[in-house]
Order: structure tokens, then C-alpha cells, then sequence
């Protein structure tokens, strides 16, 4: 799928293809999804922006709903202690 229909799923707010993209790319935790979904959610901020019109509510809403469906990362105890 090539970024330009990201774009499109994402400022519409559908999350089914964008998971799926996802899960095809090997993500499996939020914080891998974040990182991939980064560049498409600002490719729609800076077209709105040029623009001058458009709303990213949809965009927001579609990464909220996409993060939701990966797991977060889980901190292991070895990982933990070595924070305190």
C-alpha cells in the first residue's frame, strides 16, 4: 500500500487497512506503531496546513483508534530496576 492511500484511510478515520498494513510490516507493539504511523500522520498535518482547509480530526481519530489496537510494550523486571 503505498503512502498515499495511508494518508487517505487515516484522514477518513478507517483503521481496518491501516491495521492490517501494519500487522503486514511486522508491527506488534503501540510504540512500533507510533513510529510508522508518524510520517503519514504528519504528511496529512502539513496538507491541511498547506492547504489552509481540511480538519485533522479525522487523522486524530484514526491513530487513536489504531494505537488502541496494538498492545503496549510490557517492561520486564530486569528492565524496570534498572530505571531505579
Amino acid at each position: 500500500m503505498d503512502s498515499t492511500a495511508l494518508e487517505l484511510y487515516l484522514y477518513m478515520g478507517s483503521k481496518k487497512p491501516i491495521i492490517e498494513w501494519l500487522e503486514s510490516e511486522g508491527v506488534t507493539t503501540r510504540e512500533e506503531a507510533r513510529k510508522k504511523l508518524a510520517p503519514i500522520a504528519n504528511g496529512n498535518m502539513m496538507s491541511v496546513m498547506a492547504l489552509g482547509a481540511g480538519s485533522l480530526h479525522g487523522t486524530v481519530s484514526g491513530v487513536k483508534k489504531v494505537l488502541e489496537h496494538f498492545p503496549e510494550e510490557e517492561v520486564s523486571e530486569e528492565d524496570s530496576s534498572e530505571n531505579d
